[in-house]
């Protein structure tokens, strides 16, 4: 697994709002960036990031990817989708990765790499970096935060039951909810708890 590594995170936007407004190049190489304003010699690893994002390939020509981020509507899903073929294992393990904290995405990394801490730590501001300007298949990371309860008022209505003998009844449920901050988890959950237990008469 190729973990992309900058020091400059802040330029990881810059750098993609370079390839939208500006013009193709042939190549993109270290004289390149500094040419185009990116003259830190910290800016160099944005040509390994990106070559890891298949935005540039090895002999540094800009790729499909390249083009297709050129569009303004799709750049944030095209970004998105090259993220998750870059991060493939850590989106494997978690597929909302770009939801996950900063400790989740570190000892992911530590378990998948020799990197030192101080790489490792690089490694993930650039990860949520790039996350940060991508749009995932489920919509705006950073509108996508819900709490792990979100939708509980919806999934469980009352619990009615047909009040064929006139007697009242009264019905608790307790639940035993697993730990866990995956909201996908409590979803479906209460998806079925609401198909098994709720009547479709009414009450």
């Amino acid at each position: 697994m190729v973990i992309p590594i900058t020091i400059n995170t802040s330029s990881i936007k810059k750098f993609l709002d370079h390839v939208q407004n500006a013009g193709i190049p042939p190549k993109v190489s270290n004289p390149y960036l500094k040419s185009v304003g990116f003259k830190s010699s910290n800016d160099s690893a944005l040509i390994n990031v990106f070559k890891a994002l298949d935005f540039i390939d090895n002999g540094g020509s800009p790729t499909e990817k390249w083009q297709q981020y050129r569009n303004k509507a799709a750049a944030p899903t095209v970004l998105g989708t090259a993220i998750k073929g870059c991060y493939a294992e850590l989106f494997q393990v978690y597929p909302d990765a770009y939801r996950k904290d900063d400790e989740a995405i570190t000892n992911f990394i530590k378990e998948h790499s020799k990197l030192a801490d101080l790489s490792v730590a690089r490694a993930v501001k650039t990860f949520k970096a790039l996350c940060e300007q991508a749009k995932f298949d489920d919509g705006d990371p950073a509108a996508s935060q819900e709490s792990p309860m979100a939708g509980l008022a919806d999934a469980m209505s009352p619990v009615r039951v047909p009040r064929s003998s006139g007697m009242p009844i009264s019905i608790n449920i307790e639940l035993q909810l697993p730990a866990t901050a995956d909201a996908d988890v409590y979803n479906k959950l209460f998806k079925a708890m609401k198909q098994h237990l709720l009547s479709d008469e009414q009450a």
